[in-house]
């Protein structure tokens, strides 16, 4: 992912890649989440970028290309997602890791 805090310029495309190291007691799934400052999706890809984990420890890398809208998206936020199930129907065990980006 670009480190955190960089700066990005709306309507230009920008790729995250965001490698989350976990230990699960079941399996789940890993999700790749990212929102405007108004908690709007701004990726196309359906269903999310996502990995299906077993149970113990591993590490897994997901990636995502979005293009900012030129105009209206001040903030993105990127969230590593850790899931009880699978992203059809996501239960959020918990947030593993969130940045933040402004853009301008």
């Amino acid at each position: 992912m670009p480190p955190a805090g960089t700066v990005l310029t709306a309507g230009t495309s920008v790729t995250f890649t965001a490698t989350a190291t976990y230990n699960l007691p079941v399996a789940g799934s890993i999700v790749l989440v990212i929102e405007d400052q108004n908690y709007d999706n701004l990726s196309t890809t359906n269903p999310a970028a996502s990995a299906q984990v077993g149970a113990g420890t591993g590490t897994v890398t997901l990636s995502d290309r979005i293009t900012l809208p030129p105009s209206g998206v001040t903030q993105v936020d990127l969230f590593v997602l850790l899931a009880s199930a699978p992203v059809q129907n996501i239960s959020v065990s918990s947030i593993a890791q969130e940045t933040v980006y402004p853009v301008h």
